[in-house]
């Protein structure tokens, strides 16, 4: 479904869809907000749902994307080119079946933590998401920003996770310590994140770990 000159979403209202839906925005409206409320997508029997957004406008970005919530039904979430700073709560609170989420050229997206408490996600891709920070709560020790501010309380609740894919996060120093708690993680891939120093050591506890790659990061050094 194309939103643009000729289309809006709120068209998406009167649809029976179930399954998988592919929204291109290729301009923004005016109206996005209200129209992206009326589409009702949290009432569609969808599994899968991709979001490309295809204009450069930051203008009401996280109101728009609040508004398009996904139904509970949803296990593949996919959202590309988003120009919004923070996820809506509803990543939290309403996708208890997601399974894989990918994240893509969401250039100014500071958080993804609505989505690192969903214990069922078994792949997550964040790739060319510049202003990303995995730091970006505090917990018990107000120690955010130094690899041990998103463990337990976050991380651990990834327990299902088998697949983490990172590229280009440039924020990226090194991995929360808590990502040693993912005991299902079996593929880790890190690439062009050039401020990537260092590991933590909690990733020795990663038992099931088979592939870590680690590319194009500049400042990583081993040992």
């Amino acid at each position: 479904f194309i939103v643009g000159e000729n289309n809006r979403s709120d068209a998406l209202s009167g649809m029976n869809l179930a399954e998988s839906l592919v929204i291109y925005f290729t301009k923004q409206q005016e109206s996005g907000v209200s129209e992206a409320a009326k589409a009702n997508l949290k009432g569609k029997k969808l599994t899968a749902l991709r979001l490309k957004f295809m204009y450069d406008s930051v203008t009401e970005a996280d109101e728009l994307l609040e508004h398009l919530q996904p139904p509970s039904t949803l296990r593949h979430l996919e959202v590309d080119g988003w120009n919004g700073e923070r996820f809506p709560q509803w990543g939290i609170r309403q996708l208890p079946n997601l399974v894989s989420l990918y994240i893509r050229n969401c250039e100014r997206c500071r958080s993804i933590l609505p989505f690192s408490r969903l214990p069922h996600i078994k792949s997550l891709y964040v790739g060319e998401c510049e202003e990303l920070d995995l730091w970006d709560v505090k917990d018990e020790d107000d120690d955010a920003g130094k690899g041990n501010s998103v463990n337990s309380s976050t991380w651990l609740c990834l327990k299902s996770l088998e697949v983490l894919y990172m590229s280009g996060v440039s924020k990226l120093q090194s991995l929360p310590s808590g990502i040693g708690g993912l005991s299902a993680l079996h593929d880790l891939y890190i690439f062009d994140c050039d401020n990537l120093e260092t590991l933590p050591e909690s990733i020795g506890g990663l038992s099931q770990l088979r592939r870590l790659f680690i590319y194009g990061c500049s400042k990583f050094e081993i040992g």
